[in-house]
């Protein structure tokens, strides 16, 4: 009866030691709960900095647009440049026209003084009069088609200015607008990671109330088992008084 006695309480005993530590199994529990809840703080402070990023980019778009439509009215100006510039190349065709006419009119003088030559001085004056205005008249043409190269010079260099301000922003749209596509693509994957966290922390509750029912379980069958324990002291003690 000593032996049974002995091996009943060391039973009794290990079924204590045993036992897990409840608030151990708690604090673990709320640490996976802490670490997840950052994780999507985190993530949720990320995707308000993408946001405000990309609202950021838009700004800029519209302002590059506005530059846009600036340089839009300067190739209008550009294009009646352009027209202008043709008006006055037919200006200059015209005056090369002329200069061809009064080049022949001074070689049809010049024939003309050398067949009047001799005659009295009269003649003569008349004729270097004429050739004064002649050459006053090539003179005056010369000038305004200087004048219209220069200014032909000048349009020139205005549109090629135009046009380089139009490559510019035309190259740094395209810039923005691959840099928000590459903002897009980021900001889904990070909606996607969100999703899957969610989805994780969903997960791990589910798993925390399958622990505590299986803990409420445990206890209900440690209670059970030190009941039966008890129950088998006292006939084990009732029989040994019996058979005393």
């Amino acid at each position: 009866m000593a032996v049974g006695g002995g091996r009943d309480e060391g039973y009794d005993d290990g079924l204590l030691r045993d036992r897990p530590a409840d608030p151990l199994r708690g604090t673990w529990v709320d640490d996976q709960m802490q670490f997840a809840l950052a994780r999507v703080d985190a993530l949720t402070r990320e995707l308000e900095h993408v946001e405000t990023a990309l609202r950021s980019q838009s700004e800029e778009v519209s302002r590059l647009h506005d530059s846009l439509g600036v340089v839009e009215g300067r190739t209008v100006r550009h294009e009646v440049g352009q027209e202008q510039t043709r008006e006055v190349r037919q200006e200059i065709a015209e005056l090369e026209e002329r200069l061809a006419q009064e080049a022949a009119l001074r070689r049809d003088l010049a024939g003309q003084v050398d067949r009047f030559r001799g005659r009295d001085a009269e003649n003569q004056q008349e004729l270097f009069r004429a050739l004064q205005v002649i050459a006053s008249r090539l003179d005056e043409i010369d000038g305004r088609a200087s004048a219209e190269a220069l200014r032909q010079r000048h349009l020139t260099e205005e549109i090629a200015e135009v046009d380089q301000d139009s490559e510019s922003v035309e190259q740094r749209l395209q810039a923005l607008e691959r840099r928000i596509a590459a903002e897009y693509e980021g900001n889904r994957h990070l909606g996607t990671e969100v999703a899957r966290l969610a989805s994780s922390v969903t997960g791990l509750l589910a798993a925390i109330d399958t622990v505590e029912a299986r803990t409420r379980a445990i206890s209900a069958d440690q209670h059970r088992i030190a009941e039966d324990i008890a129950t088998l002291r006292s006939v084990r003690d009732h029989e040994g008084e019996l058979r005393e």
